[in-house]
């Protein structure tokens, strides 16, 4: 188990309004929940650097070959 000892006052104010706001009752919970959230917002950056790619190719192949 790993312990994080927090002594920030303005970090330690915003985990106890995060956890009011999502009915979290530990800094553990609102720890896994923003790792969770980073998790999808990395999922999400990846998605959009594939959509990105197919757009560019589309792009290509349009000026390639217009019709």
């Amino acid at each position: 188990m790993i312990e994080i000892k927090i002594r920030d006052k303005k970090l330690i104010k915003m985990f106890e309004v995060y956890k009011d706001i999502n009915g979290l009752k530990t800094n553990t919970a609102v720890l896994r929940q923003l790792l969770n959230e980073e998790d999808k917002v990395i999922n999400l950056e990846k998605k959009i650097e594939i959509l990105q790619e197919k757009i560019n190719l589309l792009n290509f192949k349009h000026k390639k070959n217009p019709y």
